[in-house]
């Protein structure tokens, strides 16, 4: 879901805001809140410079109760003397990563596939056996065979390779909260 909201830059106070962009924009301002002054500034200082310069500027911010937080994105728009602000959530990051695909790719069974997939997603194996209604040597097996089939050693080389197969999918879902306009200062 991406909203968009025109802001001024300078204080990152909204234009207009109807009720729904409204509250994605209290969201944005809590966000940023949280993380103090400092990061409202680093904010601030990237929207001018994707306005003035046309250079991209990623952010990673915390989030109470959050495991990863969020990634602030700001770009140039389109339209002059505007920057894109995408929010994303870095706990909830959809994939396109489909099992019949990476059978296909990899030449995996559909159960090793469903698996990577789950690790892919941060399941322990005790979480993967106990919701496939198997063994965890049984899961450790297809594990073993799926390193094997990807060319890998270990599970972090595994969810490294599975990442940069998601990255190069259509319609990946670095799925933004909040998109926001901004216009220059």
């Amino acid at each position: 879901m991406q909203s968009m909201y025109l802001v001024e830059s300078g204080g990152l106070n909204p234009v207009h805001a109807d009720a729904e962009t409204a509250e994605g924009y209290r969201n944005l301002l809590s966000l940023l809140a949280f993380e103090g002054r400092r990061m409202v500034d680093r904010v601030e200082r990237a929207i001018r410079l994707a306005i003035s310069q046309r250079e991209p500027t990623a952010l990673v911010c915390g989030s109470d109760g959050s495991e990863f937080g969020m990634l602030i994105s700001i770009r140039a728009a389109r339209e002059e003397g505007r920057a894109i602000i995408t929010v994303t959530n870095l706990d909830k990051l959809e994939h396109a990563l489909q099992w019949p695909m990476l059978c296909e790719m990899f030449g995996v069974t559909r159960a090793e596939a469903e698996i990577a997939i789950a690790l892919f997603e941060g399941e322990e194996l005790e979480e993967i056996a106990q919701r496939r209604q198997v063994s965890l040597e049984t899961v450790r097996g297809q594990v073993k065979s799926l390193l094997r089939k990807f060319g890998v050693h270990n599970q972090r080389r595994l969810a490294s390779v599975l990442s940069s197969v998601a990255l190069t999918l259509p319609g990946l879902g670095a799925s933004p909260i909040w998109g926001i306009t901004a216009s220059a200062a």
